[in-house]
């Protein structure tokens, strides 16, 4: 009997011992006590991205953009003062499950860009067109306007000292002229392409040496110009991509909206959901008046559906990647920043991803 009774005690001893040693492993998601006080770790992934700061967590993605904070306007500056009420009432997010795309019943329309893996390898100053960008939108640094930009080889390979913001921002507009359907009225807030479009609301932009500048605009010998810092070799780095490049347009089309009208940002949306919070948000997405957001989150969802056909499916080694940030854009970045109606979550489109590839014509 005491046999026994010694072989049990040793089993259960066993047993606690496995278990002390199984509660003690180390989890990077691990709740951890310390002086008897419970501290739950999550960990967390910092991703610096063009005009963007972005704080990565696993379940969410809050995004800061300096374009609405600004420290210090120069006293030619336009400041837009929203008429809207600033509103602290969080609209929750109520959309119904993604809404996957029906290949059947998509209409893509193709622009001048058939592939823009390709596209932006080139150099600017090496396309016919490069003139009429550089005469429709003026790029000037500190004030004064810039001159020859110099680019050399491929444009995605360029030296990061050699890859300036005004190589860049040449970059950026031209993809926005070749990013015409040929067709009127392909974009919904006007009836210009959206080259025309830029051009005929402002003159061009300032790159600006005094840091955290990003907004719209200065006046400038009574035109009206971007304001841009120049930015960081990370942030630049981004931009040799052509993700970085269109996240740089897409910015730039939210401030020239701007000049359409009375589009000021208030609170209250998922992303500033507090009365003193930064007035970061729009009041509603409304496709039949785009507002700023309005216009950013359009342009992406019309990549996403084919509705502005690039040729992302040109480069199957990275279309799926392109598709997956761009669903990721759509839900947890610009949908934040509508107080209400905002649009209903996406999921990953069928193929071909963003249209069918004409490259091969």
């Amino acid at each position: 009997m005491a046999y026994h009774i010694a072989c049990i005690r040793f089993v259960m001893l066993i047993i606690v011992i496995s278990l002390a040693t199984a509660c003690n492993l180390p989890d990077s998601n691990a709740i951890h006590t310390v002086d008897n006080k419970a501290t739950l770790t999550l960990s967390a992934t910092k991703v610096t991205q063009n005009d963007t700061t972005e704080v990565q967590l696993p379940t969410k993605t809050r995004t800061i953009q300096p374009s609405f904070t600004p420290t210090l306007f120069p006293t030619s500056t336009i400041i837009f003062t929203p008429s809207l009420t600033p509103t602290a009432t969080l609209s929750p997010l109520t959309s119904p499950s993604p809404v996957a795309l029906d290949s059947s019943s998509t209409t893509y329309l193709r622009t001048n860009i058939s592939n823009i893996v390709e596209f932006v390898k080139k150099c600017p100053n090496e396309d016919p067109a490069y003139e009429i960008l550089r005469k429709s939108f003026i790029i000037l640094k500190d004030g004064s306007p810039v001159g020859d930009i110099p680019c050399s080889n491929t444009f995605t390979d360029m030296p990061i000292n050699d890859f300036t913001n005004e190589l860049i921002t040449v970059q950026v507009m031209r993809i926005a002229y070749y990013l015409d359907t040929g067709t009127p009225n392909y974009l919904p807030w006007t009836s210009m392409n959206l080259f025309s479009w830029m051009t005929s609301r402002i003159s061009g932009i300032n790159i600006v040496t005094e840091p955290g500048q990003l907004y719209c605009c200065d006046l400038i010998e009574g035109k009206r110009y971007l304001v841009q810092s120049i930015q960081s070799d990370e942030q630049r780095k981004y931009k040799q991509d052509w993700t970085g490049l269109w996240n740089t347009l897409a910015y730039f089309a939210h401030e020239i909206r701007h000049m359409d009208g009375d589009f000021g940002h208030v609170n209250g949306c998922p992303a500033f959901p507090n009365p003193d919070d930064p007035a970061g948000c729009d009041s509603n997405y409304d496709v039949n008046n785009l507002s700023t957001y309005g216009v950013q989150y359009w342009l992406d969802n019309a990549l996403l559906t084919g509705d502005l056909d690039i040729g992302i499916s040109c480069s199957p080694a990275t279309a799926l990647g392109n598709m997956q940030s761009l669903v990721t854009d759509l839900n947890y970045q610009y949908r934040q920043r509508f107080v209400r109606d905002i649009p209903p979550l996406v999921a990953l489109p069928p193929q071909p991803y963003g249209g069918p590839c004409y490259d091969s014509e």
